[in-house]
C-alpha cells in the first residue's frame, strides 16, 4: 500500500471517529429507562337525554399516552334507574392523548348534569407502542364480541374499544378487557344494527405483564352499583390498562348484566363500576395488566 493510500485511510478512520460512528466491536447503547407516570384527565358533561360528548384527555408534552380509562356518573340504585351516561368509546386518539364518548339517557323528566371523565397515563420514554385492531358488525339481536393481537414478539399493555349503533340502546357493552397477555376483547349484547371495535396496545418487554383480578357478587336488586378494586400492582409496577366481565348473559333467558360506569386506575390497582340492568345477582370479575 502507498504511503498516500495509508493516509487516506486514516484519515477516513479519524472522520468517522469524529462523527460517533463507533467500531462494530462497541457495545450496544442501553435502551432509554421509562419515565414516571403522570395521569391526565378531562371531563364533559351531559344536560339532556340524547347529548352526546367527548371528553379527550392530552398528555404533557415529551410523554406519551401508554393507557386510559374512564368514569361515568349514574343517579341509580334502590330498583332505579334514572339517568345515565353510555359509554360508546375508550381510545388512544392519539400518541399523547385518550378519548372518551357517552351518550346521555334518561328514564323519564331529564336529572342532574353527568359528568364523562377520560384519563389518560402518560410517560416519557414508554418504547414503541404499536396499536391493533379487530371489528365486528351485526343486524338484529346478537352478540360481538371482537378480539384484537398483537404482533409476534409483543404483549399488552392497555386496551380500548369504539361501538357504532343506530341508538344508544342499540348496543349495550356488558364486558371488555385484557384475554391473556397478548390479547384484548369486547363485548356487547345488539338489539339493532350495531358494529364493536377492540384495540390492544402493545410493547415489546422481557417478561410478560403481570395480571391482578378480583371478583364481588352483588346483592340481587335492579339498579344497583358495584364496584370492584383488584390488588395492588408489584413493585415497580402499574396497571395501564383493564377491563371487567360478568357471567355469561343469554339472549333468550336473560341473567345478570351490569352496564361500565368506570374502569381506570385506581393507585396501583384497577377499579370498575358498573350498574345491574337486572333483578338478578350480578357478579363482577375485574382484572387490570401491570406494566
Amino acid at each position: 500500500m502507498s504511503k498516500g493510500s495509508a493516509s487516506a485511510l486514516c484519515l477516513a478512520a479519524a472522520a468517522l471517529l469524529a462523527l460517533g460512528v463507533q467500531p462494530a466491536t462497541a457495545a450496544k447503547k442501553k435502551p432509554a429507562k421509562p419515565g414516571k407516570v403522570k395521569t391526565a384527565t378531562a371531563t364533559a358533561t351531559t344536560t339532556a337525554n340524547g347529548q352526546v360528548v367527548a371528553a379527550t384527555a392530552t398528555c404533557p408534552k415529551g410523554t406519551t399516552a401508554v393507557g386510559g380509562g374512564f368514569f361515568l356518573a349514574a343517579v341509580a340504585g334502590g330498583g332505579i334507574l334514572s339517568d345515565l351516561n353510555l359509554i360508546s368509546e375508550s381510545t388512544r386518539a392519539s400518541a399523547r392523548s385518550w378519548r372518551v364518548t357517552a351518550v346521555r339517557f334518561d328514564n323519564g323528566a331529564a336529572g342532574p348534569s353527568l359528568p364523562v371523565t377520560a384519563d389518560a397515563y402518560c410517560r416519557s420514554k414508554p418504547g414503541k407502542i404499536s396499536v391493533t385492531r379487530a371489528s365486528e358488525s351485526v343486524t338484529g339481536t346478537g352478540f360481538l364480541d371482537p378480539v384484537a393481537a398483537c404482533p409476534v414478539g409483543r404483549s399488552a399493555v392497555s386496551g380500548g374499544f369504539l361501538a357504532s349503533a343506530g341508538s344508544a340502546s342499540d348496543l349495550l357493552l356488558i364486558g371488555g378487557g385484557p384475554v391473556g397477555s397478548v390479547g384484548w376483547q369486547q363485548t356487547g349484547l345488539s338489539q339493532g344494527s350495531a358494529s364493536l371495535e377492540s384495540q390492544i396496545h402493545c410493547i415489546k418487554r422481557k417478561k410478560a405483564p403481570v395480571a391482578r383480578t378480583a371478583a364481588i357478587t352483588t346483592a340481587p336488586s335492579f339498579g344497583i352499583i358495584a364496584s370492584a378494586v383488584t390488588p395492588a400492582c408489584p413493585a415497580k409496577l402499574i396497571p395501564f390498562g383493564g377491563g371487567y366481565a360478568g357471567p355469561p348473559f343469554a339472549v333468550a333467558g336473560g341473567g345478570a348484566a351490569g352496564l361500565p360506569l368506570e374502569s381506570r386506575r385506581s393507585g396501583s390497582s384497577w377499579r370498575v363500576s358498573t350498574v345491574n340492568l337486572t333483578a338478578a345477582a350480578l357478579q363482577l370479575t375485574v382484572t387490570g395488566v401491570c406494566s
